[in-house]
């Protein structure tokens, strides 16, 4: 009796660890989401001849920009550059 009362403790301890580094890596995720927005952000910053040159336009960057933070915005203009080649 004892060892399966071990086994359940030791299983719960273990999906909250598993649970504990998901949170942390969602964190984590986001986080590093807000820093390239604040990058993608400067590309507003460019200049119109430049970002014709990569292959995106101004609104293209501000479309991207304007979708929830679940989104990716560098894969969103990479499939806009594509899409336009």
């Amino acid at each position: 009796m004892t060892t399966d009362t071990n086994r359940t403790t030791m299983l719960g301890h273990i999906s909250t660890r598993m649970l504990l580094r998901r949170f942390r890596d969602r964190i984590r995720a986001r986080y590093q989401a807000r820093i390239n927005r604040v990058g993608y952000r400067q590309m507003l910053e460019l200049d119109q001849d430049l970002l014709r040159d990569i292959g995106l336009s101004r609104a293209d960057v501000h479309w991207a920009l304007s979708q929830p933070d679940e989104i990716d915005v560098g894969a969103e203009l990479h499939a806009i550059r594509r899409r336009a080649s």
